[in-house]
């Protein structure tokens, strides 16, 4: 069966969505799967306001140890709409440090449907983050990797489930005049 690829990357700022479409493992129809959805949220994106993200974490030098973040924000793709994301992860103490635990919940909700899914962290795909310092002396998370997801949709055509990989990427990029919050997946 074919795959699909679901992509979320946090930053500070704005940054480019990374899609890469794969065979789909689980879909039920042919457009019931999530290739090409594109999530957003942070500094405004094509006119649209940024929606919200909390991030917290724990560093120890330049090592990361925990992280947490919860987003909301705006979808397009086969689900334009909105959406909320929210997970947390344990790293080993090493910079850059692998990931021992990481998981994600999401919903997004379209006129096209509703999804919902999870993303899990997976022993044979890589995931890393390590821990880093501003210009101000203030510290910030970085953390990049592949995540399975598993979702469900409930569309007009009918129930659906999806399986692919989602790629996540955290990490602090400036602005021509910012250095604020982003996040794309």
């Amino acid at each position: 069966m074919p795959r699909r690829l679901l992509t979320s990357l946090i930053a500070l700022a704005l940054s480019a969505p990374v899609l890469l479409p794969q065979p789909a493992l689980g879909s039920t129809t042919a457009t019931a799967n999530l290739s090409g959805e594109d999530l957003r949220a942070g500094p405004t994106y094509a006119g649209f306001p940024g929606g919200q993200i909390t991030l917290t974490f724990s560093c120890s030098g330049r090592s990361l140890q925990s992280v947490s973040f919860s987003v909301s924000g705006f979808a397009s793709g086969p689900y334009p709409g909105t959406f909320t994301e929210s997970g947390s992860g344990t790293f080993q103490p090493n910079p850059p440090a692998t990931a021992i635990t990481f998981s994600s919940t999401f919903t997004i909700n379209s006129p096209a449907g509703t999804v919902t899914g999870t993303k899990t962290l997976s022993p044979d795909l890589g995931f890393f983050g390590g821990c880093s310092t501003d210009a101000g002396g203030h510290p910030f998370p970085f953390f990049t990797g592949f995540l399975r997801y598993s979702a469900q949709i409930s569309a007009s055509g009918g129930p659906a489930t999806d399986e692919g990989i989602s790629s996540v990427t955290v990490t602090r990029r400036r602005g021509a005049n910012t250095n604020r919050l982003a996040a794309t997946s």
